[in-house]
């Protein structure tokens, strides 16, 4: 038999006999329900030894030590102080910068350098562990040398 022989209505019914014998297949292979005879489950000899879980087979997770569960109210973000630190100090450095510009303009001399920067110092409350950083930084930007007791007389 040739495919020539065969007529578009052939080919059709042919077709949907297939789809429906495929459809019907598929039904009875997966969405049949389980028979009621065969839903008791053979005696295992371990059976009566295995406790029953609540909580599933594994039971509960545990937290990570430290952590908590808390509701979105009860965490919220801080105001870093160091943030404000930096701040302080790029003030603080700009001041200084412009004084030691002003001296270089006006030939001034080192007692009238630490006049100013003592001025400078007071204008801002420096906490200890930035003083340091700030005595490296008006060495590098005097224009003389400037020694650590004088430092430390001014604040730094």
């Amino acid at each position: 038999m040739l495919f020539k022989d065969f007529l578009w209505q052939d080919f059709l019914l042919m077709a949907v006999v297939m789809a429906l014998l495929w459809y019907l297949l598929v039904w009875l292979l997966f969405y049949r329900k389980p028979s009621t005879g065969a839903s008791t489950p053979l005696a295992h000899h371990w059976q009566a030894q295995v406790d029953e879980l609540a909580d599933g087979l594994m039971g509960g997770s545990v937290p990570e030590p430290g952590t908590a569960v808390v509701a979105a109210d009860d965490f919220g973000f801080a105001v870093l102080e160091k943030e404000e630190q930096l701040g302080l100090v790029a003030d603080v450095q700009q001041d200084i910068r412009e004084a030691c510009a002003q001296l270089e303009a006006d030939l001034a001399g080192k007692e009238v350098f630490l006049e100013r920067f003592t001025a400078i110092i007071a204008n801002y409350a420096i906490p200890e562990g930035l003083k340091e950083s700030l005595g490296e930084f008006v060495r590098e930007h005097a224009p003389f040398f400037i020694e650590q007791e004088e430092l430390e007389r001014i604040g730094l």
